[in-house]
């Protein structure tokens, strides 16, 4: 989970720092998407796209909202969820506490207030009354009890909300207080991810299942019917805040690229959720097709398991970065408008991005040495070898990526060049999650993600798990970790920007994965689509401020 500071709060005459509608300062600092909740997947997969001028057209009610997406559903239990999309269709079907829009600013959900103890150690929240669950019950502070129990009795990737939790207690059906062991004013930004579930559905055998696909929340929509290839989902008319427009939203996969492009040409999809650059010079051509620059940047990058006796010395992974011409990659896959080289975990337009640090230039005869003086030599062959044994791992690959083809040749030939023996597996993300996540059997693996805001590198890179349990890299740096400790701890923008560019330094000398390329995502949807805000895919919640037109589209 993502830990961020405040700057000096005000406090009312009962020493609590009282909160109502906005958190009072603008947080700009890093926040992970509920699919990573998974672990880090990674999967991260959010896209933020800048606001574009739409025409002024009173909202109208009704339709169905179509949706593209790139990967399978896997199931819906909001404690295991085990696929990017999945967690998306969550976040529509139940209600967090607070949530963080694209600002960094912290906003009411479920809570309508909260405030903070003089001491720093209990945080009270309210919920906003008259709150039911789709099967018509209320929600309560007992069902907020029951979600926070469950998340410390289960542990995994979720354990981080729980570990400065010393209790939770209901004060009424409204009100509920959580005390910690030690002072964190950052603690509401923990809960961004937690979504509450309904007690008397949860605390029934079996209902907590990681395959359980029969959910029932608060959210503004609810569960119509479930398949692996399609969700489809009602819009909830009893919701406590605005309800949607939308009558209902259909999430659809579909595997074969050519089918899915010609649906959005036809018409029958209103948008896709992802990026595929075959898709981007047919669609900018139709007139019944609007188009979103994108305002944030997609990391794509290689990861290590330092654990694996391979990667273990700093300057073995430093020698794979300057392997691979990450140039030639972008030219090779006509990247090169939407993309930059990476140099850095830290978005290219945050304020806390490193600008100094250059990306691991293309040398293959500084590689060379580098994996020299490590023992690492050609044998006659061409392969690197040690020890009589070839410098030889696995490359796990989700399938159905639509960049994956073109970016691992290129990839592959710089490995080959450099003797490095390199065997792809292509696996469901669903199993990807697992492999790295839960059991952390793999050598390496090519993932992309981003993040809500700015920063997600404590997230993945933070060595104690007491902080983040999603550093499924194992890595282990005490200067980074005393770094993001110290980001934690300061007291202005400043101190917390220069904590954050260090870092940058240290993680880039001793590098956890392969630096990439950062790639932006412009978004495509149809003309009956409006609404469409800058937060509206960073945040699937806003999906029901969406509307469509009856006007016949093509």
């Amino acid at each position: 989970m993502p830990r961020f500071v405040c700057l000096s709060p005000y406090k009312n005459k009962k020493g609590k720092i009282p909160h109502k509608g906005i958190f009072p300062l603008t947080l700009k600092l890093f926040a992970f998407q509920h699919v990573f909740v998974k672990c880090v997947l990674l999967t991260v997969f959010l896209f933020v796209v800048s606001c574009q001028s739409q025409p002024l057209v009173s909202p109208q009610k009704g339709g169905t909202l179509r949706v593209l997406v790139n990967e399978a559903f896997a199931d819906l239990n909001p404690f295991y969820n085990h696929s990017t999309y999945s967690a998306h269709i969550q976040e529509l079907i139940f209600d967090k506490i607070i949530y963080i829009d694209q600002s960094g600013q912290i906003k009411p959900a479920l809570a309508q207030t909260w405030a903070l103890s003089a001491d720093g150690l209990k945080w009270t929240f309210t919920l906003h009354p008259n709150i039911l669950f789709q099967d018509n019950l209320p929600l309560t502070t007992q069902d907020v009890l029951f979600t926070l129990e469950t998340v410390k009795k289960i542990g995994g990737v979720f354990q981080s909300v729980t570990n400065n939790i010393e209790s939770i207690k209901a004060i009424d059906d409204q009100t509920f207080e959580i005390a910690l062991t030690k002072p964190d004013q950052t603690f509401p930004l923990f809960l961004r991810t937690l979504l509450i579930v309904p007690a008397h559905v949860y605390n029934q055998e079996g209902h907590l299942n990681p395959g359980f696909t029969s959910p029932i929340g608060s959210g503004p929509f609810s569960l119509q019917s479930f398949k692996n290839d399609q969700v489809i989902l009602q819009a909830n008319r009893k919701y406590f805040d605005t309800a949607p427009y939308i009558d209902k939203a259909e999430f659809i996969f579909i595997k074969d690229n050519s089918v899915a492009l010609s649906e959005l040409i036809s018409g029958k999809i209103d948008f896709q959720a992802f990026f595929d650059p075959q898709h981007e010079a047919v669609l900018t051509n139709l007139p019944h097709i609007n188009f979103l620059d994108s305002s944030t940047w997609l990391l794509f990058g290689i990861f290590f398991n330092t654990q694996n006796p391979l990667f273990q010395q700093k300057e073995v992974r430093q020698a794979i970065n300057a392997t691979i011409n990450k140039e030639a990659i972008l030219k090779y896959s006509a990247l090169q408008n939407n993309s930059l080289v990476a140099s850095s975990t830290v978005s290219p337009n945050s304020f806390y991005f490193n600008h100094e640090i250059s990306p691991y230039p293309f040398d293959m005869k500084q590689a060379e040495k580098l994996f020299q003086s490590n023992g690492w030599t050609r044998d006659k062959n061409g392969f690197l070898t040690k020890n009589n044994q070839i410098f030889e791992f696995e490359l796990m690959v989700p399938e159905g990526w639509y960049l994956t083809q073109k970016v691992l040749s290129q990839i592959l030939m710089n490995f080959s060049n450099m003797g490095i023996k390199v065997n792809i597996r292509y696996m469901p993300m669903n199993d990807v999650i697992q492999k790295i996540c839960v059991e952390k059997k793999f050598d390496t693996v090519f993932i992309h993600y981003s993040s809500e805001l700015d920063l997600l590198s404590s997230e993945l890179f933070w060595s104690d798990p007491s902080h983040s349990p999603y550093n499924f890299t194992s890595y282990i740096n005490k200067e980074a970790n005393d770094l993001l400790q110290a980001s934690i701890n300061s007291k202005s923008i400043q101190e917390l920007g220069d904590s954050y560019k260090k870092f940058q330094w240290v993680i880039h000398e001793d590098p956890p994965l392969i630096y990439l390329f950062w790639l932006k995502f412009p978004l495509f949807y149809n003309k009956r689509v409006h609404g469409i805000t800058a937060d509206t895919f960073s945040n699937f919640g806003q999906i029901k401020n969406l509307w469509i037109s009856n006007e016949n589209i093509q």
